[in-house]
């Protein structure tokens, strides 16, 4: 739990079981964190194009801003209930006053996350590491090529 102070009023970020269950955000911090913003629209996911690159790398970033406001509601609702609309006010407050930018607050809220054992508790973390074992399985596996269909090489020229 993180406390921050927005018009002179103190709030408790917490992302628990409330947080959990706030499927909207759960899904996109998924997209967001996963990059399966990236894939979305492509018609080949193992192949991506430069344009499917830029095209999700667009859709992210257009994104960001509604992860941000449905993180601050997901980390209110715990120990305040406030709306989305409430929350949404005071994540503004807050990144007025602390002359934060989108990309900031959600930096912010994912270091509240990792505190408070969000990625654990939604599943994300064994995901993430899943990923990271698929990006570098294949390195390793074109390593382990069997070489015994070549011909043998002698020292001698």
């Amino acid at each position: 739990m993180t406390t921050i102070k927005a018009n002179n009023i103190e709030y408790k970020i917490e992302f628990g079981f409330d947080a959990a269950e706030t499927e909207e955000f759960v899904q996109k911090l998924f997209r967001f964190m996963t990059g399966s913003y990236l894939a979305e629209n492509s018609e080949d996911m193992d192949n991506l194009t430069a344009k499917d690159v830029i095209f999700g790398t667009t859709n992210m970033f257009s994104e960001l801003p509604k992860l941000c406001a449905l993180g601050f509601y997901a980390g209110l609702i715990q120990n305040h209930g406030f709306s989305k609309e409430e929350s949404n006010s005071i994540m503004r407050s807050y990144m007025k006053e602390n002359d934060l930018s989108y990309n900031d607050s959600f930096a912010f809220l994912k270091e509240c996350m990792e505190k408070d054992g969000f990625f654990k508790l939604i599943g994300l973390d064994k995901v993430m590491e899943g990923m990271t074992e698929k990006e570098v399985q294949p390195e390793v596996e074109a390593k382990k090529i069997p070489q015994d269909h070549k011909k043998k090489q002698t020292g001698t020229k």
